[in-house]
């Protein structure tokens, strides 16, 4: 079995194998999967776009006044795959155990799946956002604290 080489730059960015592309579409579907039946388990009052850090609202509780909801963010790191003919697989996926030499390991925390979601303390409103993104975890790490992107 072979693993990933170390990201290779090209104007600042980072250019990924096609190992790495097929994995990440497979991270960005499951983890997008997931967000779509969160929403729909507990419908929120606002949906809101993923770029924003805070959404206002007219609040109940405050008189109908314009009120800050802010967003906080989610990130999930990828677990690790093992790409075979083409193919993402999770490591309990294999089903024989055995890693053949032509399979590529992508390691695990390679990409994060970010989505924002809020609750006005006051009135009890929720925002979601009903889609996610993908990021390079080595360009993009959680943000920490109050810090607004």
């Amino acid at each position: 079995m072979t693993t990933t080489t170390p990201p290779r730059y090209w104007n600042g960015g980072t250019l990924l194998t096609e190992e790495e592309k097929i994995a990440g579409r497979r991270f960005r579907e499951s983890c997008q999967q997931h967000l779509l039946e969160r929403v729909e388990a507990a419908p929120a009052t606002f949906i809101v776009p993923n770029i924003l850090s805070v959404y206002r609202h007219n609040c109940s509780s405050r008189g109908g006044r314009s009120s800050a909801l802010n967003l906080k963010e989610h990130y999930t790191l990828s677990p690790l795959y093992i790409v075979r003919d083409g193919i993402a697989l999770l490591s309990e996926e294999i089903i024989d155990n055995l890693i053949a030499p032509t399979d590529v390991e992508v390691a695990e925390g390679r990409f994060g799946f970010i989505f924002k979601e809020g609750k006005c303390g006051p009135c009890g409103a929720t925002a979601k956002c009903r889609l996610g993104r993908v990021v390079d975890a080595h360009a993009r790490p959680p943000v920490e604290g109050r810090v607004a992107r």
